[in-house]
């Protein structure tokens, strides 16, 4: 969807090379985010970072967001309106990880771009 402006939850490796990024010593909730953002948020402190997802997003910051696929729980309730998710088919295998996630995963996406999201994720899930 185009290069990568902000990448908030990394590492210094920066493997998506975006051009703004912030590591955990960085703080990424605290930071104002750029568009196009990809978000990774670790998984056990989405109470925190699904409100972050959403406050930028309505600052209109075009935002690419990983997560486990989690829509029953508290903190996915304010993720609900993303414009697009797409429901990746089968478990991811994170970088550096042995096996597969243990679970399913999500990519939602805060923007106007749709149908170039639905076109390029389309391809390793269902989009709505």
């Amino acid at each position: 969807m185009g290069p990568l402006a902000c990448d908030p939850c990394t590492t210094e490796h920066n493997h998506l090379n975006a051009q703004v990024f912030y590591t955990e010593k960085d703080d990424g909730l605290t930071k104002d985010w750029k568009s196009l953002t990809y978000c990774n948020p670790p998984y056990s402190k989405m109470k925190l970072w699904a409100p972050k997802i959403k406050q930028q997003a309505e600052k209109d910051v075009e935002i690419i967001a990983l997560v486990k696929n989690a829509t029953g729980t508290r903190w996915f309730e304010s993720l609900w309106g993303a414009d697009a998710i797409c429901f990746v088919s089968g478990r991811l295998r994170f970088v550096g990880a042995e096996n597969s996630a243990p679970f399913e995963s999500l990519v939602l996406y805060f923007g106007r771009r749709k149908a170039t999201f639905r076109d390029i994720f389309g391809e390793i899930g269902r989009v709505l």
